[in-house]
């Protein structure tokens, strides 16, 4: 196709030339004759000269072989071509208002996707204030507190923390524009004798919420790529902690007994990232937890968890605000059986809970978009103020202290505490490898219908602890009316038998391999 442009181009160019020599020779020969007697030996005889004039040469045919068939397929080309800049040039503005409107919401869910929905009113920047203030040891002063910012677009809230002298500051823009508006502020900072750094990365990519691993080969040998949030964030983005040698140095998040002492009293780094997509905020969560199961597991003990209990603010659509807190709050006690699973995970694992105010869609830039997917229990949702127009601020920081079924986890193997499984101990504890098992024990009970008649369902499931499961559930209990507390005690009554369930090594291969990608991700 570049072939035949050119050559019509070329075409089209010699003609062009051809007919102009043909309009502009007369007036040009004309001229010459006129000044000849002045400035001008005759080359020639002027009948021959007249003769020239008047009889110009034919404009010369030049046409490649074949000429008729390119001919015709060039006019076809031609045709094509100006049909398809014409559709190039319709817009928004020529489509039905139907259309339109999805077009629009399809534009701007991409921007919403790639740039983030950062908080823009005052409210929320009050909110986000209190909750930091919060955690300072310092009152009115974060300067004991180091925050990273995603994708808040502008630097008002930036200015607010550097007001409150707070600790340590990374700024992390993905849009060039906001990026650049970014490292000039923190240039600016610097010469003030702030600590502010400012990187232009995606997000999204260092979430992990674009990147793929292959899956193991299926039988036919292929292996097909899946995407799964890796959560592998390069050290220079989270903002770290001051070293003081009278606080302490920032440390790896360890488990402990709740009465020991804590290892440093440096607090670990916040991270703030406002998600666009409600897709993404899911994806966020679960990338998190993986990161997590990680770092207990000592898969990846150099992860974001090496730098202590790092805490993540971002902000949820209602209907993810509501599964994440529908296992701690009793309002929320009709939310589907598998998110309550999947909250009594996540509230094992993690602090959480909601900042003091919710959001509507204009107090985010650009505007957050109400997911199209019309809510679950949309009516008894807005009772217990979780409207499908509100965003919520949530927060999670991960335990230090884990329980599970009344006995406290501690580093260690199945292996070196196998006694302490079955032991008679009143307080024994659990090694924290146990957390593999109990992951997917919660999914698995989330993927049971919630009106099955539980001690059937389990008594399937794990045959040889039926004994133990009937002494736990009530006679006649459906599976959604097991009690987080009764979930808990059959999981350490049955868990050397749900340690070799093959699930567990499954899902181990498939969500915690450690990822290899060493990709750049930030300037």
């Amino acid at each position: 196709s570049s072939c035949r442009m050119l050559s019509r181009l070329t075409i089209r160019s010699l003609r062009s030339t051809a007919t102009l020599l043909h309009e502009q020779l007369p007036i040009l020969v004309g001229a010459i004759d006129t000044n000849s007697s002045r400035n001008l030996a005759p080359p020639f005889a002027s009948s021959e000269l007249t003769k020239y004039t008047s009889e110009p040469p034919p404009i010369p045919d030049i046409r490649p072989l074949a000429s008729s068939s390119i001919d015709a397929k060039e006019s076809q080309d031609d045709a094509s071509e100006d049909e398809s800049e014409a559709e190039d040039t319709v817009t928004s503005d020529d489509l039905d208002p139907k259309t339109r409107e999805q077009y629009i919401v399809k534009e701007a869910r991409k921007r919403l996707a790639t740039e983030g929905a950062a908080p823009k009113s005052q409210k929320a920047f009050g909110a986000l204030e209190q909750h930091l203030l919060s955690r300072s040891r310092i009152q009115k002063s974060m300067s004991s507190l180091s925050v990273s910012l995603f994708n808040f677009h502008t630097q008002e809230f930036a200015q607010r923390l550097l007001d409150k002298s707070v600790g340590n500051l990374v700024i992390v823009e993905s849009a060039l524009e906001h990026a650049m508006k970014a490292k000039d502020f923190s240039r600016a900072a610097r010469k003030k004798g702030n600590r502010v750094e400012a990187f232009h990365a995606d997000a999204i990519s260092l979430f992990g919420l674009d990147r793929k691993k292959k899956e193991p080969p299926t039988k036919r040998g292929y292996a097909k790529k899946k995407k799964v949030p890796l959560f592998s964030f390069p050290d220079q983005l989270v903002a770290r902690p001051k070293e003081d040698d009278e606080d302490g140095t920032v440390m790896s998040l360890r488990l402990r007994r709740k009465d020991s002492r804590p290892l440093t009293t440096v607090i670990s780094p916040i991270i703030i990232c406002p998600l666009g997509i409600h897709t993404q905020q899911t994806a966020v969560l679960d990338a998190f937890l993986r990161s997590l199961l990680q770092h207990h597991l000592k898969i990846d003990e150099k992860g974001l968890f090496a730098l202590g209990d790092v805490e993540l603010i971002t902000y949820l659509h209602s209907e993810q605000a509501s599964h994440l807190l529908s296992s701690s709050d009793p309002s929320l006690s009709f939310v589907s059986h598998a998110y309550r699973r999947r909250s009594q995970l996540m509230h094992t694992l993690f602090e959480i809970d909601k900042l003091a105010h919710n959001l509507r869609s204009e107090s985010f830039s650009p505007p957050n978009i109400v997911p199209s997917k019309k809510m679950a229990h949309a009516k008894k949702m807005k009772e217990a103020g979780f409207s499908s127009s509100r965003w919520f601020g949530c927060w999670l920081r991960p335990r230090s202290t884990v329980s599970i079924g009344g006995r406290e986890v501690v580093p260690g193997t199945v292996v070196e505490e196998y006694d302490s499984l079955t032991g008679e101990q009143s307080m024994p504890t659990l090694p924290s490898s146990v957390l593999l098992p109990y992951t997917v024990w919660c999914e698995t009970l989330g993927k049971i219908p919630a009106t099955k008649k539980a001690a059937d369902a389990l008594s399937i499931l794990i045959p040889g602890s039926s004994s133990a499961i009937r002494s736990i559930v009530p006679d006649g209990a459906k599976i959604g009316e097991v009690t987080v507390e009764d979930a808990d005690a059959i999981f350490v009554q049955a868990l050397p038998e749900l340690s070799e369930n093959p699930n567990v090594q499954q899902y181990h291969q498939k969500h915690l391999m450690k990822s290899e990608d060493k990709g750049k991700f930030a300037d």
